[in-house]
């Protein structure tokens, strides 16, 4: 996770493990690769002036996005290796033909045009168990798996950029059954449509049986000969899927090798070939499946109302008499009904549906004439029978689990014992307390209780459930907790960057009035998290941790907490408001019109789908329909527009003053040109908001915190960075994190509570209190890490790092160069003879760095912001704690703090010199001495002041220094990766950015700890024995070693 990749951590966190291929488990590999002799059919070939197949347009774009940390094959070619070549800017006339020569390679391979040998050595894979429960205790090779394989680098880009060329064209083949192939949110549109197909059976009052099914071990046992005939048979009306046939010979003929690695050596071992279906992670097996499937759902398509698959789960609609058959609804021979063909035609093409998986919900008929083996799947509507159920049906599960990790005759003894307990408790549930639905797609459709019940489950499994005895978390909660433990800022990131996103798919499946109360739960446990990440309760709106002087706006921190990262605020994002459903009711409206599995909702939808031109696109048909749908989605726009009117309303913004464009449009076109109508509507609103929350600051007392903390740091990309960014190398202690959280938003230190009003120990006759903020104990000098040194060294030498790395040189610093920059004035200032100096003065004229920027590039720095290229330059490095010289001068404009400190520092410095050059040379008033030509000699005497205020923001001179530094990194980097400037700048900007926020916080956070850790410590400062007790003390709690 310091690297980036949060859903990486975030699976090891999460998932069940990986298990060893070894005993139970690598025969229970080998079974799910069953072995079998293909013969495939020729491929014809190509019409007379056909295109030959070349991916070389495609393979690029693949190879960059490809993910460097994953797809490791036996040959152990990794997505990086290409990525170098493909982005590398080489010199050597060799190295620059290596990119046309993957592309070469790649043609060669997907148009069988390498030798078989090769082509065998190439396409094999590694295989990894991936745990489906939790890993056995006694045998962890027991543990029930599903196999993932990976194939090489090279072998995988070259097919998916082929499948980039042809997904169009299967998409034709397989529509309207299918939905998983280059449809724009299919698995959503999957669920709106059979919702609305349940509805309208409700409102004809028209008997409907609706199937849910899975195909069993589908990808490993499909037959290649049968799945190549049917490819073959449509490249016949879409010749490009030629190419694909051809791809799929390779497979289907060499038997890919699977390897796999055992705990004790890393070297691969052959464990079985792939003869059958296609190696799950080969990017062609997802097109070929469905085709070789396409048969059999047109076929079961001619005999139903409905049939729509994704991959291998299928759903078919219509009446009983059709999906079963009259023989079995009304005892008569002779009717096959559509289950039946379909379970057929599947087993034509080797493969089996899971009959034991299936869910049958029926409507408007009579539940008893469903047969026995067909499963209907209920919710109980008790909650005291319906926790006894589930007290059972976990004891036998876990019964059962034991005894397959076991194998003990004891064991299997007592699983059967616990389950027929459970079925036999079941079977005594009245139909009364039963309420019937089907889960599909990871959405509840039937019944209303049904549904509401399921995402009640739901609920429980994500936010756990208080009422339950003991209490139990839920995952939310529980993710959190595990990563919380090892560091706070990963926890934040996970929060931000997946548990707040947790149950979007929930939300963009079901209506909004079905997922209000889940919603309202998760903002509940997210609210937990963040106080236990941040150790302050920041989405409280009751102002309990406010001053009683204080007790004005008492929303404002939770409200600046729902403002985006770069707005200032938490990038919180709030569930209940969220309206992802419209997103997936838009994108069911386009594939209505497009042949996909849904057109059966035009009627509802309307005509003007249809046209290209997305201006004509209107909600007038659906609004008008008297369909659920249509009612909440009128609710849904109005809702939003509410939370616009909201917040101008809180400022009160005349109406002379435009609304967003997103919400300028009538009901009938609300988003309807919007690419991603949630993310402009919200994203509108976080702007209306931003100006509301600017507005509220304005009206806090000039004495509160919480008005500074928002206004100062508007718009600095180094302070608003803080928590948007993932974590790195530099690791926050748990206490400097939540210090510095506390700090952005300006609220009570939660280190400082026990602490508040007692006196620190400065000096006696001027006794300094702990405040409430901690700001006082950063205001202080108690030696040790209770001062400013630490916090101001670390940055110095960041910085030193910062120009070293891009070639700029620089004296002082760590990576400096020569003697130091304090030293820069010594050989005029310490003359034989001269008068002597105070040395208070003296001290008025030490610079941190002396940059050297002759020939750096200048890098069109942010207005205000000192530019230091094409010149030498004195950098003197400031940090600001908030205190009365701070608080001087502070309007309601950002950066007022830290700013003035720039023109302050030159004026010193000017001063300063003068007074030097008098009392020195003797220099007359008004005219230039030594020193002071020696300052104008350096960027015409303009002192570069890298500024850091109280809650971490920074001065435009610091902006302008990291954009110079920037530049010269990207053209440094240019030399050797084509990748154009301003994206690599942008990158290392980023880069620095993060390294500082971070340093910046934990210095600050040092700071205070140290000062107050002088109340447990000796008050002596000049005890060198006691300073170094104190230092080593605070290195220890605080993690001194990343400063």
């Amino acid at each position: 996770m310091r690297e980036g990749y949060i859903s990486k951590g975030l699976d090891r966190v999460e998932g069940k493990g990986v298990v060893p291929v070894e005993g139970h488990c690598r025969t229970q590999m080998i079974a799910k690769h069953p072995q079998m002799w293909n013969e495939l059919p020729a491929i014809p070939e190509p019409p007379p002036g056909a295109e030959e197949t070349d991916v070389s347009e495609q393979l690029p774009e693949v190879i960059r996005k490809a993910n460097p940390n994953i797809g490791v094959g036996p040959r152990g070619l990794r997505p990086h290796h290409l990525q170098v070549i493909e982005e590398g800017n080489f010199m050597s006339p060799e190295a620059k033909r290596a990119p046309t020569n993957i592309s070469a390679i790649a043609n060669l391979f997907i148009t069988d045009g390498l030798p078989r040998w090769l082509a065998r050595h190439m396409v094999g894979g590694m295989l990894t168990a991936q745990a489906k429960e939790e890993l056995a205790t006694l045998d962890i090779t027991r543990t029930d798996s599903r196999p993932t394989v990976a194939p090489d680098t090279d072998v995988s880009t070259s097919l998916k950029a082929l499948v980039e060329q042809v997904r169009g064209d299967v998409r034709k083949v397989v529509t309207p059954e299918q939905a998983g192939v280059h449809v724009e949110g299919g698995g959503s549109s999957m669920v709106q449509g059979m919702r609305e197909l349940i509805e309208e059976a409700e409102t004809t009052n028209t008997p409907l049986l609706v199937i849910a099914m899975d195909v069993k071990n589908a990808h490993n046992e499909w037959s290649r000969q049968k799945a190549q005939e049917a490819i073959i048979k449509a490249a016949e009306t879409y010749p490009a899927l030629r190419s694909l046939a051809v791809a799929n010979e390779i497979f289907s003929e060499v038997d890919p090798k699977i390897y796999c690695r055992n705990s004790t050596g890393f070297q691969p071992s052959h464990l079985t070939n792939s003869a059958a279906g296609g190696m799950q992670g080969i990017p062609i097996v997802p097109l070929a499946f469905t085709i070789s499937i396409d048969a059999p759902l047109k076929q079961a398509s001619t005999t139903c109302k409905k049939v729509v698959a994704i991959q291998d789960d299928i759903l078919i609609a219509g009446s009983g008499d059709d999906l079963l058959g009259k023989d079995l609804i009304n005892g008569t021979s002779g009717a096959e009904g559509t289950l039946r063909t379909l379970e057929k035609a599947l087993e034509n093409v080797d493969l089996r549906l899971g009959k034991s998986k299936y869910q049958v919900y029926c409507k408007n008929m009579d539940r008893r004439t469903i047969p026995i083996g067909l499963h209907q799947p209920y919710m109980i509507t008790c909650p005291t029978l319906a926790k006894k159920i589930a007290e059972l049906e976990q004891r036998a599960e876990e019964a059962e689990m034991k005894a397959r990790h076991t194998t003990a005759p004891s064991d299997a003894a007592a699983a059967v014992i616990a389950r027929a307990e459970a079925d036999h408790e079941r079977s005594l549930i009245p139909d009364e307390v039963k309420t019937h639905g089907i889960w599909v797609n990871g959405a509840a459709l039937g019944e209303e209780k049904y549904v509401e019940l399921k995402l009640l489950e739901k609920q429980r499994e994500l936010c756990g459930d208080e009422t339950a005895d003991p209490p139990t978390p839920g995952t939310l909660m529980r993710i959190a907790q595990e990563v919380y433990r090892v560091d706070a800022h990963a926890a934040h990131a996970a929060t931000h960057y997946s548990l707040q996103t947790r149950a979007d798919w929930l939300l963009i499946t079901h209506y909004p009035s079905q997922t209000r109360q889940l919603a309202k739960a998760v903002d509940v446990s997210l609210r937990k998290i963040n106080k236990m990440i941040n150790k302050s309760d920041l989405l409280d709106a009751t102002g309990q941790d406010l001053d009683a002087n204080h007790m004005t706006d008492l929303s404002f921190t939770r409200d600046r907490f729902h403002l985006k990262c770069a707005f200032g605020g938490g990038g919180y994002r709030k569930t209940e408001e969220r309206a992802l459903w419209l997103n997936s009711v838009k994108q069911t409206a386009q594939q209505s019109a497009t042949g996909a599995p849904w057109e059966i909702l035009q009627p509802i939808m309307g005509t003007t789908w249809n046209s290209d031109n997305r201006s004509e696109w209107s909600w007038r048909h659906l609004l008008n329909s008297n369909t659920r749908m249509g009612r909440e989605l009128l609710l849904e726009i109005q809702r939003l527009r509410d939370l616009q009117e909201a917040e101008r309303t809180i400022r009160q913004a005349p109406d002379t003053e435009p609304r967003q464009p997103v919400f300028r449009k009538p009901d009938d076109t609300f988003g309807i040109e919007e690419p991603k109508l949630h993310k402009s509507a919200f994203d509108a609103i976080q702007i209306e908001r931003r100006r509301t929350m600017k507005f509220r600051a304005t009206k806090l007392p000039t004495d509160d915190l919480r008005r500074h903390a928002f206004i100062q740091p508007q718009g600095d990309k180094i302070s608003t960075s803080r928590l948007s960014m993932p974590p790195g190398p530099f690791k926050h202690p748990h206490r400097s994190w939540a210090s510095g959280v506390q700090n952005m938003f300006g609220v009570k230190q939660s280190a400082c509570s026990s602490y508040t009003n007692r006196n620190l120990r400065n000096t006696a006759s001027n006794p300094t209190r702990v405040d409430a903020y901690g700001h006082n104990t950063k205001n202080v000098n108690l030696g040790g890490d209770a001062n400013r040194y630490p916090l101001h060294n670390a940055v110095q030498n960041k910085l030193s790092e910062f120009l070293d790395k891009a070639q700029i040189k620089h004296r002082g610093g760590s990576k400096g160069m020569g003697r130091k920059a304090a030293a820069i004035f010594n050989d005029l200032i310490d003359v034989p003879g001269a008068p002597a100096v105070n040395e208070n003065i003296r001290k008025g004229m030490i610079p941190d760095l002396v940059i050297h920027g002759e020939d750096v590039t200048k890098a069109d720095p942010q207005v205000g912001g000192q530019e230091i290229g094409d010149s030498r330059t004195l950098a003197d490095f400031k940090t600001l704690g908030y205190n009365s010289q701070y608080r001087r001068g502070l309007s309601s404009c950002s950066h007022t703090g830290v700013q003035q400190k720039k023109a302050s520092c030159n004026r010193h410095y000017h001063n300063t010199g003068k007074i030097l050059d008098e009392t020195i040379y003797s220099t007359p008033p008004g005219s230039r001495g030594p020193i002071m030509e020696r300052v104008m000699e350096h960027n015409g005497g303009e002192i570069l002041v890298p500024t850091v205020g109280p809650f971490g923001e920074c001065s435009l001179d610091l902006h302008s220094l990291l954009a110079t530094i920037a530049t010269r990194l990207a053209e440094i980097r240019g030399r050797v990766i084509c990748k154009k400037p301003s994206v690599l700048k942008q990158g290392y900007l980023q880069w620095m950015r993060r390294e500082l926020v971070v340093l910046i916080d934990i210095g600050w956070s040092r700071q205070m700890f140290g000062a107050l850790e002088s109340f447990h410590t000796s008050n002596h400062r000049t005890s060198t024995g006691n300073d170094e007790a104190r230092r080593n003390t605070a290195e220890f709690l605080h993690g001194r070693r990343w400063l």
